[in-house]
């Protein structure tokens, strides 16, 4: 099967929420298609992934001069492991609301409680699960109610990166 991208439901709603925020967040469980989503929706916006141990390093170093260092703002993935990075995003987008950040991450309750406390009014949260049923149903309209039940929803497996029998334990591992 060919690697596509899959357009989600939360895309319309997520980039008319863009126009009046100046951070948009992004959670939800690992592999529901966070990263491919925000990459996709904001394709000029330079992207970073805080997994990556030089720039979580230096985002912890010098969290001004991470923020800043693009003109127009950034994408931040993974950002639950550097959560004070949202204080001083917090005083970046208060200074340049014109700046746009995306951030992303699990949907684990530390991350939400300092994304609420740090960027009260200043972003809007969505959370992105594995796709519904009226996201998967064109490239699903051959197969069995069982077959479909047993894919399952996660996007790697409908955009042909992996498929059922291996996603699901390697996952659930």
């Amino acid at each position: 099967m060919e690697q596509t991208f899959i357009h989600r439901d939360i895309e319309t709603v997520i980039n008319e929420a863009a126009r009046y925020f100046s951070v948009i967040t992004i959670t939800g469980p690992r592999q529901s298609g966070k990263t491919t989503l925000i990459k996709n929706i904001f394709p000029d916006l330079p992207y970073y992934t805080l997994e990556n141990l030089d720039v979580r390093g230096f985002a912890m170093s010098d969290p001004i001069a991470f923020i800043s260092q693009n003109e127009n703002g950034a994408i931040f993935d993974e950002v639950q492991n550097v959560p004070e990075l949202l204080s001083y995003l917090q005083g970046v987008v208060d200074e340049h609301p014109e700046k746009r950040f995306v951030l992303s991450g699990s949907s684990n309750f530390s991350m939400l409680k300092s994304i609420t406390q740090s960027l009260a009014g200043r972003t809007a949260i969505f959370e992105l699960l594995p796709m519904s049923l009226s996201e998967v149903i064109d490239m699903a309209k051959d197969k069995s109610l069982d077959n479909v039940l047993y894919d399952g929803f996660y996007p790697a497996i409908y955009s042909g990166r992996n498929i059922p029998k291996f996603i699901y334990p390697a996952y659930i591992k």
